[in-house]
């Protein structure tokens, strides 16, 4: 079959989340460190510096959209607590349509989490903490604002050659910047697996006991 480029035959699903995001974060993290001192310079206004910084954001984001997304699949108490999302909570739906297409709500979730930018990682912090009863972000102001600023940075790097709207270059992403802004890239990550992993603890410390089992 010919297919034309950018269509996809309809009933098209997309592809569930990968499984063990989070060792594939370690050893992404892990590699990308290992290239930071092999390949980026001291200066902060390196091409190099920039896609190393840019590398580490999507390793971020991926990380996060597979969590995410993976955890909301398959925990119908983590949907329930997405619907909230903008997008979602507007919608009805007829029970004509849940009869026809039981999993709507599970794919409805699915498509607006597939829709969201994860590098705006105060809409995610707040995600975070409503689904998984934790937030992401450092607690620490300093180390807050350091990630919360980079956001920007990042937008300057991927579009402007990181260069800001009112032509001043970016001159602080040098190899120091960069360890500094991945370990706590890093800080979050385990800050995200842990929730993920205690709010799956505490929903199978909650789950009803069946009296007849074993009897």
């Amino acid at each position: 079959m010919n297919v034309v480029p950018g269509w996809m035959p309809s009933g098209w699903d997309e592809p569930e989340p990968e499984p063990g995001a989070y060792g594939i974060f370690q050893e992404a993290m892990r590699d990308w460190k290992k290239n930071v001192v092999e390949l980026s310079t001291m200066e902060g206004t390196g091409s190099r510096n920039r896609m190393l910084f840019v590398t580490l954001y999507s390793i971020l984001e991926a990380y996060l959209s597979d969590t995410i997304i993976g955890s909301a699949m398959e925990d119908v108490g983590v949907q329930r607590k997405m619907l909230k999302l903008e997008g979602l909570k507007e919608k009805q739906i007829s029970l004509e349509t849940i009869l026809d297409k039981p999993d709507i709500v599970r794919e409805m979730v699915k498509t607006t989490l597939q829709g969201l930018s994860f590098h705006k990682l105060a809409q995610v912090n707040g995600m975070c903490e409503a689904a998984f009863g934790k937030p992401i972000l450092p607690g620490d102001r300093d180390e807050r604002a350091l990630v919360m600023k980079s956001i920007d940075k990042r937008h300057d790097c991927v579009h402007r050659n990181g260069v800001t709207k009112d032509g001043t270059k970016q001159d602080d992403i040098t190899s120091d910047y960069l360890l500094k802004l991945g370990a706590l890239f890093e800080n979050m990550g385990v800050t995200l697996d842990t929730a993920v992993r205690q709010a799956q603890a505490q929903k199978f410390v909650e789950s009803p006991v069946d009296d007849n089992q074993g009897a």
